[in-house]
């Protein structure tokens, strides 16, 4: 693969961007289309989000496919945000495009374009590498703020996975499993999991500090607790799965 020429470079992502109902994702995506990258906007209907398109004069940009999930957020029947939908609905376009990589990115990431220009050359370098993730440096209100434990491995916040894992036949072809969903999360944990046990494939991540803006009412020692549970309960689930299999 060459890297001088950026349309060449960024033609084989397509990235997905699950909705959150604030400017700040859209200008991520915005981001992402300029760059050439072309992006699934996953989510409930926002009129705000379809105004803002608009105005951004994006809502027909070629590169823009908005993928509208009615049953995305949490009910009083299904207390939990249906995540793995939000994913999952990025991969027929995938597979349609046949693109070489799946980007999983959070609109509270600030990516640039060196940081993918890094996770694709780290792919090139290394044909055995099956996802590659990232460090961060959060800040919430202009001041940094620590991360906890659950950053402190590879995760859907900004990931790049290799995209024949989630063609038909590959090892992810349902994509990620919407189990995890009213577990508490932690699809990419799972996914990962998946990989490298059943592949040969390996998992990075990338030193690369990228900047994460998180919200105002961000609490990140109440996210450390709920992963907490969440990633015992997937291991259950993955040691049930397993147990099943050889049964």
């Amino acid at each position: 693969m060459s890297f001088n020429n950026q349309g060449a470079q960024f033609s084989s992502i397509i990235a997905v961007v699950r909705a959150y109902e604030n400017q700040r994702a859209l200008q991520r995506i915005a981001r992402l289309l300029r760059l050439g990258i072309t992006v699934v906007f996953s989510g409930p209907p926002c009129e705000m989000s379809e105004m803002w398109l608009k105005k951004e004069e994006l809502d027909q940009h070629p590169l823009l496919i908005r993928e509208t999930i009615p049953e995305y957020r949490r009910t009083a029947e299904r207390p939990y945000d249906m995540w793995c939908a939000g994913l999952n609905c990025a991969i027929p376009h995938l597979r349609k495009g046949n693109f070489t990589y799946f980007l999983a990115i959070s609109g509270e990431v600030l990516a640039t374009k060196e940081h993918f220009l890094a996770m694709l050359r780290h792919f090139e370098n290394n044909p055995s590498l099956g996802v590659v993730g990232s460090t961060f440096v959060a800040f919430q209100d202009s001041k940094e703020l620590p991360l906890g434990p659950s950053y402190n491995r590879v995760c859907n916040t900004f990931s790049m996975w290799r995209g024949e894992l989630f063609a038909e036949g590959g090892i992810l072809q349902k994509g990620f499993d919407d189990r995890c969903d009213a577990l508490g999360g932690m699809e990419d944990y799972h996914a990962m999991h998946v990989v490298q046990s059943e592949t040969d494939y390996d998992i990075m991540m990338a030193n690369m500090k990228v900047p994460l803006f998180t919200g105002l009412n961000h609490d990140q020692k109440a996210k450390e607790e709920r992963e907490t549970k969440a990633l015992d309960k997937i291991n259950t689930l993955i040691r049930d799965d397993l147990r099943k299999r050889h049964q």
